[in-house]
């Protein structure tokens, strides 16, 4: 949507937030400049949290939270508790796993890993198939370096 659709949007009572995925961060700063203090934007691509929060977002609708949840909640926490640079160190750190999670079309590689840790997330369903194998060694070599698998 359009900024000034949000705007628009957050003047009605019961819509109180919005996630916010352009990849736009001009557009993320002219929702919070626009709209009511008490409406929420959380950003909905995780290479952007530390740049959406710094703008004013609540928080992130995350992909990576279903690899990382204990992670991407403690650079949120870490961040809104003042201690800005421990959260960029950490956000720095998962940077390339997020990357990773992102190398092919969505939920192809965050379903790959969750079945790597063995939450048996299934198969995926044309159109959807299996990640390259050069992205997979990928995915698995930055899940090593968190020590995830």
């Amino acid at each position: 949507m359009q900024p000034k659709t949000v705007l628009e949007l957050a003047n009605i009572s019961n819509i109180v937030a919005v996630k916010e995925a352009s990849g736009n961060l001009d557009q993320i700063y002219e929702i919070l400049t626009n709209c009511p203090p008490n409406f929420t934007l959380y950003t909905g691509n995780d290479e952007q949290i530390m740049p959406a929060l710094m703008l004013g977002a609540s928080g992130v609708i995350s992909v990576a939270a279903n690899v990382v949840p204990l992670e991407i909640c403690e650079v949120t926490n870490l961040y809104f508790a003042g201690d800005i640079n421990t959260a960029k160190i950490l956000f720095k750190k998962l940077r390339p796993l997020i990357d990773a999670l992102f190398i092919e079309t969505n939920p192809i590689p965050v379903k790959t890993a969750m079945n790597l840790l063995k939450f048996e997330a299934g198969n995926l369903r044309l159109p959807l198939v299996e990640m390259q194998e050069k992205n997979l060694v990928r995915l698995k070599e930055e899940m090593t370096k968190l020590n995830l698998i």
